[in-house]
């Protein structure tokens, strides 16, 4: 089956004629034309997709079609950003994708990373920068290498995608979650987007973040049931350490981080992140 792609582009981009982040599409029909004269949104359906204007986006929603992905339309002055400058994708009321409907749709879009909220709401976040880029894997290689020493449980990069109990989907940095709770979760769950909220996880703020997003991020991993949550900022070399029960506490230039509990013996040494 051929494939196509979709380019979403909102008011902005599109008056300047520039694009936007790629989706891609599988089609099993013909594709529609694509003409506007007005600001855009792009649709993805399992019948054809294209770049469309507000009046065939009204007939479209009109007439739903079985297996479509469509966004709302929204205008200019209400359209906001991620936490890290990316663009966000409403889908509701018109389309209320399963998590099997979203983990397709994230595996088609493969090159992006790409998360919902609690309410919905679909963050297509652009790549990160190559500092944070090294930044993160060396946290990762930190994390991942304790893990396979220790025994306890398993460690995940930034790709690895975890359905919470509230319904978002996240991809944190960098995740640790128990084998005692892995062993609740059958071989094809964990070959999807794992529907658990992880024990310890770690955000790294890249130049692009907002710390105020970020903060809100890291309250609903703990709401989620999180036991360990960090929130590392490299350009100011702070950590916010979140802990089930406590306030948050503030970090000022650690040299490292203690991870237990419920990371028993884990230091994070922060010499190559700062």
């Amino acid at each position: 089956m051929q494939r196509h792609e979709v380019r979403l582009r909102g008011a902005e981009s599109w008056g300047g004629g520039g694009w936007g982040q790629t989706a891609r599409y599988e089609p099993s029909g013909g594709v529609v034309p694509s003409r506007s004269q007005r600001p855009c949104i792009a649709v993805l359906s399992n019948t054809g997709a294209s770049t469309l204007n507000s009046r065939h986006v009204g007939r479209m929603l009109n007439r739903p079609k079985r297996g479509s992905i469509v966004t709302a339309p929204h205008r200019r002055e209400t359209q906001r950003e991620t936490a890290n400058g990316g663009i966000v994708v409403r889908l509701q009321p018109a389309l209320c994708p399963t998590d099997e409907q979203f983990y397709q749709f994230c595996g088609l879009n493969d090159e992006l990373r790409i998360e919902r909220d609690a309410g919905g709401e679909v963050s297509i976040m652009p790549p990160a920068g190559w500092k944070t880029g090294t930044t993160n894997a060396e946290i990762t290689f930190q994390l991942h290498s304790w893990a396979k020493t220790n025994g306890a449980g398993r460690a995940a990069d930034s790709s690895a995608g975890y359905v919470l109990p509230n319904g978002a989907v996240r991809s944190p940095d960098a995740s640790w979650i128990s084998n005692e709770r892995l062993a609740y979760l059958t071989t094809e769950q964990q070959t999807r987007f794992l529907p658990a909220c992880p024990d310890f996880v770690i955000e790294l703020r890249s130049p692009t973040d907002t710390f105020a997003a970020l903060k809100d991020k890291m309250a609903e991993y703990m709401a989620c049931g999180t036991a360990l949550a960090w929130l590392i900022d490299p350009a100011n070399r702070r950590v916010l350490v979140y802990r089930q029960g406590s306030d948050p506490e503030e970090l000022d230039s650690p040299t490292s981080i203690a991870g237990d509990p419920p990371l028993e013996g884990f230091r994070l040494r922060l010499e190559e992140v700062w």
